[in-house]
């Protein structure tokens, strides 16, 4: 398995879950060099847990967004296995602006000016947010709320990619309130996506244990998971590179 890539997929913005999902199955195959990646698509079913037609729709849609390429080269018994590599330049497109929409001219908006009345062109009576009328605002409050917001949404990811990695293994997530709440009392989280790699990686050592006929421990519930620090299991390390560069991952 390639941690690296696996970890560059996980950062990955492809719009669906199910697509996120396919494209770390995939990644898990790449070489040094992101490429030569060949899965079956039965392999990757066994894998995601997803069924053909969700697998096959996923490739299509990674491909049309060029986050993976077909490289035109065909490996198997039959020939007939398509060979794809991962596109390290690829750039998340807002489907608003993408050429299958047609971009947007500025210039030629219909867009009423801001705080400008769409009937007349009177100008609308504007009053700052922290104004006496609107009411003060008290930015501790704000500031306070815009983290709840952001952990929530956090969250939110993560319990997703829970749902799909402990039914893969047969596993029961136990109470998402429980687990929201544990969430929000942990102290020196990694990113999400990190978490998101850790459940992955764990489910796919235990399926791969089983298959092997290893005997391998279901999850805990999630709550329990997140509580006892589980992602330790397989995160050494979560580092930022400088700049924009985003964050490396070191596994166990």
């Amino acid at each position: 398995m390639n941690f690296n890539w696996v970890a560059w997929a996980l950062k990955q913005k492809v719009g669906k879950s199910s697509q996120k999902l396919v494209l770390i199955c995939l990644a898990q195959y790449a070489d040094d060099n992101g490429e030569n990646i060949f899965p079956t698509v039965g392999r990757l079913c066994e894998e995601s847990h997803l069924d053909r037609k969700t697998v096959l729709c996923s490739i299509k849609s990674l491909l049309e967004q060029q986050v993976i390429e077909d490289t035109g080269s065909r490996k198997g018994t039959t020939n007939s296995v398509v060979v794809y590599k991962l596109n390290e330049q690829y750039q998340f497109r807002d489907c608003l602006n993408s050429p299958k929409n047609g971009t947007i001219n500025k210039g030629s908006s219909t867009v009423f000016p801001c705080k400008q009345s769409q009937i007349s062109h009177e100008a609308v009576p504007f009053f700052p947010v922290s104004s006496p009328k609107n009411g003060t605002q008290n930015k501790s409050i704000n500031k306070s709320l815009n983290k709840s917001i952001n952990k929530t949404d956090s969250f939110d990811q993560f319990w997703e990619s829970c749902l799909e990695q402990y039914k893969r293994t047969g596993s029961s997530p136990g109470s998402r309130q429980k687990a929201l709440a544990e969430f929000a009392r942990a102290k020196d989280l990694p990113s999400v996506e990190a978490l998101i790699g850790a459940v992955t990686i764990q489910a796919n050592s235990k399926l791969t244990a089983k298959s092997s006929g290893r005997f391998a421990e279901n999850f805990q519930h999630v709550e329990r998971w997140i509580k006892n620090r589980r992602w330790e299991d397989v995160i050494i390390q979560e580092e930022k590179k400088p700049g924009n560069g985003g964050v490396n991952f070191k596994w166990i």
